[in-house]
């Protein structure tokens, strides 16, 4: 069976051998898109002998109904990004085979050496967004980062939600990171990306970079999407130009061992090219 949710050893997680999976094997798996987590702990309550839970009609919930209905697409509709304001990128027009790769929430220790080792093997470049506390704590691999020849931006400072903050201390956030990062790594972000996709519309005119958003979300952080689901809403769903965003964190970092060198062995062999954004 193949490896969902917590299911990923967490010790030599990153020194045993990659995997890799071929968009065969995973149509051969016939894993469901989503693990609709109430309905396998209703059949866990039937095979432990609950009684006509088959029938059991539960109250209607309408936070519940809302969360399964609005959940988050693995893609941006095209008339969102048409009415977008002009700084904020969602995709970068390209007349050649490219997209553009993203990583968020690094740099964290294990899983960024991790994606930089793929990133090697497989001859591509990405745009890291970085948050400034972890920056702080692991200058080191911050720096390796930029020396490998990827690009950086500014992912906040505690990865503060723009919906929750002030504006003043969500501007603060932005200008500490971007000095944090800019000290640190000799290179000053010159894009920013919200954490959880959510802008903050008062800070918005202020924040001194393009906002990137995202053509195509792999939803890798989602617990109830597992490694193999992650992989087709990144290749069903890519174009010319398309900003694909993945995550170094260590919520992820189980299915990136699956992930990322399937979905960079996929774009080798169909002549997609990965680069920074700038």
């Amino acid at each position: 069976m193949f490896p969902k949710k917590d299911e990923f050893p967490r010790e030599g997680l990153f020194s045993a051998p990659d995997m890799e999976l071929s968009l065969a094997d995973i149509g051969a798996l016939q894993l469901s898109d989503i693990i609709d987590v109430e309905e396998w702990q209703r059949k866990m309550r039937v095979v432990f002998g609950a009684k006509n839970d088959d029938h059991a009609k539960r109250p209607f919930n309408l936070a519940r109904w809302m969360r399964k209905k609005m959940q988050t697409p693995p893609f941006v509709p095209h008339w969102i990004q048409k009415f977008a304001p002009a700084k904020i990128i969602f995709f970068v027009p390209s007349p050649t085979k490219k997209v553009f790769l993203t990583f968020d929430d690094g740099p964290t220790p294990g899983v960024t050496d991790y994606v930089l080792r793929q990133l090697s093997r497989h001859n591509a470049r990405a745009t890291f967004f970085l948050i400034g506390k972890n920056v702080r704590q692991y200058p080191r691999l911050a720096k390796r980062i930029v020396a490998e020849g990827h690009a950086v931006g500014n992912h906040t400072y505690e990865h503060e939600s723009g919906w929750r903050t002030s504006a003043e201390r969500y501007l603060n956030s932005v200008a500490l990171t971007d000095k944090i990062i800019g000290d640190v790594t000799g290179t000053a972000p010159t894009l920013f990306r919200p954490p959880y996709g959510q802008l903050n519309l008062t800070a918005l005119t202020q924040i001194p970079h393009p906002v990137v958003m995202w053509d195509v979300l792999s939803k890798d952080y989602d617990p109830r999407v597992s490694a193999a689901a992650a992989i087709r809403n990144v290749v069903s769903h890519y174009r010319r130009g398309s900003v694909v965003v993945l995550h170094d964190s260590l919520k992820c970092g189980g299915k990136l061992q699956f992930l990322l060198p399937t979905v960079l062995k996929h774009f080798h062999e169909n002549g997609v090219e990965t680069d920074v954004l700038v």
